[in-house]
This record gives structure tokens, C-alpha cells and sequence, in this order.
């Protein structure tokens, strides 16, 4: 039991050894024009290491880092035999950028792996922003979205005999997406060289992945004054419906101002379709402290399906100070049904004596006529409810003897419908109820946990 313990302890060491090296960024001035960054007066960092083997890469990178409590200024000079790099020109957030020799910026706003930005830049200039979510598998694999504006901005990118230099600014308002105090933000500076086959980090990664955070050193900004950052975008919500034939996305949020003075800002909405249709709209914002703004638009004749939606909190002076963005299925159809009971996955289980199937019909069209649902399964079982005057939402509500066979039964309105399934008898069977009380085998479940220490 010793040896185990001292095993752990080692274990942990080891990786908050990796975890606990601290990236320093001095605060500074003017440094948005060409050049500037470079020439600034800023400590280099790099020697790069590969990624897995963490020794010495074959040729180094370098770069410089500062702030002015609006954005983050990074100047970056990668060495090579220029004749060799690959640099393609693609267009902004084009997937091939990857194929170039490029620079990635990561970042892990919690400190926790769960969530990343990614933002690759290559020779040219070009952009490509990612954001990263844990798969959920807890092997620590992040899958990477291109549905994120990560809104940085190349001041200059240059190619010279031995090496290539790019500056850029990122905004600081993209770093506060779930740390609202920066204190557990994780930042590094990556490059891969395709044709090298070399992939280099400044941060000393023993994966050979440029997405493990908890290797990143720590970003502590100097200096650096909060306040202005204190928003919140809340209660972000997308609602879809028909107005004469027409699709409608009606995008609601509140903003919160927690910052210790009143303020004036500019909220921006962006949404694009499935059709890769863009719709911006921009809503002047002011807030005393402590008080919420309450932002309520309209896209019309919006094309349904997969879309991806940004709201930026701007400044008087366009900076960004917080963002939020989140792919949608933007769903128009004309009827959804929504099953009330059985309240738990669609299912009546084997213990359940449920003798009523409630369900909710929303309408967006065909308001004020005749509403037909329909209730089949098994048996040749079939049961229909007509409401002679539909309404925008609907209760319906089927008798349903508990002797009634297991099997599939199918609500449907119209072309719509939902299945609901009777199950048989199960030797485990678990189910919550409407108020989420746990049932195992038909009575009330609660679970307690136990955890113990041996003391030697």
C-alpha cells in the first residue's frame, strides 16, 4: 500500500510540475502598428521542443508577448530553409491551412482540458480559429469545431531568406468563456513543418498532440486591470416559428453588467445558416452596474438546419470584451410533439402502472383548424383525439390500459410523429420518475455513496 501511495504522490508531482510553469506578459503601449511588436522592448521566448520525444526541434521558433488590457500582442519568428516550407494561400478558416507550414496559438480558458481555442496562422498570414470540446471519453481527446471567430487580427506577416515573422493582436475578450477572473487561463505557442514531419511546442508536451492543456504554462497578464471585462451574456436562447410563410429565428439574451460602472457598449449579433447565409445585426447597449440589458432580435427567411450563432460584447471603441458562440439545429417544421407522459425517455417500463399518454402538439402553421393526432401500436391498436380549433400549443391525452402489450406506438400529427415504447420485464430495470426520484425495479432508489482511505 506504501509503494502504491508513493507511486501517486510521484504521479502528481509530475504533473503539476508540468502544469505549474508560468508565461509572464508584460503590459505595453502602441503596439498595433507593423513592426511594433517586434521591435518592442519584450523578452523572446523559445526554445521548442518536439512534441512526445521533448527534445531540441531541428529548427527554432521564437516569440515576443505583451498586453494593453484590450488585447493580447504576439510577435512570432519562425527559422527554416525558406525554400522548403509549404505555403499554400487559402482562403480565412480553410481547413487545408493545416497542409502549410503554420504557428498554433492554443489555449484552455478553465485550465481543466474540456475546453480549447485553437488559432492557426501560417507564412501568408492566413487564419483558421477552432474551438475544442472534450469527446467525453476521458481520454482527454478534444474534437474541434470551425464554427468559432476567435477575432484575431494580423498586423504583418513578412518572409525573409532564413525565416518568416507574423504579429498579431487577440482580443482579451475571447479568453473569458467560463473563467470570468483569468486565473486558470493555460496559453502556448506550437509549429508544424509538414514536410519536416516535425511538430514543436514552447510548453514541454510528453503527448504528441498540441491539445494537451495541462502541459501549457500559466498566462499571467501584468498589471492588468478586470474591470471592463466584467460582463455576462445569459439566458442566450434561439426560438423558430413561420410568419406568413416565411422562417423566423428570434434570438434572445440578457447582458449583464457586473463590472463597478455604468457602461455603453455595442452588442453584435452574427447568424449564419445552413445555407452559409450570413445575417449580422449590431444593438447599441447601455447598462448601470449590476443591471442587465435585454437584447431581443428577428432573422427573417432563415434557412433551417445546422447554424452557427456569435453574440460579441463590444466596447465603445470596438473592442471585444466577452463572446459567445454555439452551433444550433434551427428546426422549422410545422408541428413538434413533445411527450409529457411517460416523463422519462419516451418509455413506459415494465413496473410502471401508467394508464394515460399526455403529450403537447406546438403548432406554427394551421392555427384554428381542425387538429388530428393519432395513437397506434400493437394489435392493430389505434386511437385518434380531434380538436375542431387548434391552438399554438395543445394537450392531448390518450387513454392507455396498463395491460396493453409491449411494443412500439407512434404518436403522429400529420407527417410528424414520436415513438413511444412499452418495454417488457427486465431483470434491472431503472427509471426516474417526473420529479426525478430514482425507481429500481418498481420502488423508490436512493443512492448512497462510500468512499475509504486505508490508514496504512
Amino acid at each position: 500500500m506504501k509503494k502504491i501511495l508513493f507511486s501517486l504522490c510521484l504521479s502528481a508531482a509530475a504533473f503539476w510540475a508540468a502544469a505549474s510553469n508560468v508565461l509572464n506578459v508584460d503590459k505595453a503601449a502602441n503596439l498595433d502598428a507593423p513592426g511594433a511588436v517586434l521591435a518592442a522592448d519584450l523578452p523572446w521566448h523559445g526554445n521548442f521542443t518536439k512534441l512526445l520525444h521533448m527534445t531540441p526541434a531541428d529548427v527554432q521558433t521564437r516569440f515576443k508577448i505583451a498586453h494593453d488590457n484590450r488585447n493580447l500582442y504576439l510577435a512570432i519568428e519562425a527559422y527554416d530553409d525558406m525554400s522548403k516550407i509549404v505555403c499554400e494561400k487559402y482562403p480565412h478558416d480553410h481547413r487545408r491551412r493545416t497542409r502549410n507550414d503554420y504557428i498554433t496559438i492554443d489555449f484552455d480558458t478553465e485550465g481543466s482540458n474540456m475546453t480549447t481555442g485553437k488559432i492557426i496562422v501560417d507564412a501568408n498570414g492566413g487564419v483558421t480559429d477552432y474551438w475544442g470540446v472534450d469527446d467525453n471519453t476521458g481520454t482527454g481527446r478534444i474534437i474541434y469545431s470551425p464554427h468559432w471567430n476567435s477575432n484575431v487580427k494580423i498586423i504583418s506577416a513578412e518572409k525573409y531568406a532564413d525565416h518568416w515573422t507574423v504579429e498579431m493582436s487577440i482580443p482579451l475578450g475571447v479568453f473569458f468563456q467560463g473563467n470570468k477572473n483569468l486565473d486558470k487561463l493555460r496559453f502556448n505557442v506550437g509549429r508544424e513543418r509538414p514536410k519536416a514531419k516535425e511538430l514543436s511546442s514552447y510548453a514541454k508536451i510528453e503527448k504528441f498532440s498540441f491539445s494537451a492543456s495541462r502541459y501549457y504554462p500559466e498566462l499571467k497578464l501584468k498589471n492588468f486591470d478586470i474591470d471592463p471585462f466584467k460582463w455576462l451574456i445569459a439566458s442566450l436562447k434561439v426560438d423558430t416559428s413561420r410568419k406568413n410563410g416565411v422562417s423566423v429565428a428570434q434570438i434572445s439574451c440578457k447582458l449583464w453588467n457586473q463590472s463597478k460602472k455604468w457602461a455603453v457598449g455595442q452588442c453584435r449579433i452574427t447568424l449564419q445558416d445552413a445555407s452559409g447565409k450570413k445575417y449580422v445585426r449590431s444593438i447599441g447597449v447601455q447598462a448601470d452596474k449590476m443591471r442587465s440589458f435585454v437584447i431581443n432580435e428577428q432573422f427573417a427567411d432563415v434557412a433551417p438546419g445546422k447554424c452557427n450563432l456569435e453574440v460579441d460584447l463590444l466596447d465603445t471603441r470596438g473592442n471585444l470584451i466577452v463572446s459567445e458562440n454555439s452551433q444550433l439545429e434551427l428546426d422549422f417544421q410545422p408541428v413538434r410533439i413533445k411527450v409529457l407522459q411517460p416523463s422519462y425517455r419516451d418509455n413506459i417500463y415494465f413496473t410502471q402502472k401508467l394508464d394515460k399518454i399526455k403529450a403537447e402538439i406546438q403548432l406554427i402553421d394551421n392555427i384554428g383548424k381542425t387538429l388530428r393526432v393519432t395513437l397506434a401500436g400493437p394489435d392493430n391498436f389505434s386511437k385518434t383525439i380531434e380538436l375542431p380549433v387548434a391552438k399554438e400549443r395543445n394537450i392531448v391525452e390518450f387513454d392507455f390500459p396498463v395491460n396493453m402489450p409491449a411494443g412500439e406506438y407512434v404518436l403522429k400529427v400529420g407527417e410528424c410523429s414520436k415513438v413511444i415504447r412499452k418495454l417488457p420485464k427486465a431483470a434491472d430495470e431503472v427509471r426516474l420518475d417526473e420529479k426525478n426520484i430514482t425507481y429500481v425495479n418498481g420502488k423508490i432508489f436512493m443512492p448512497v455513496g462510500y468512499f475509504h482511505i486505508d490508514p496504512d
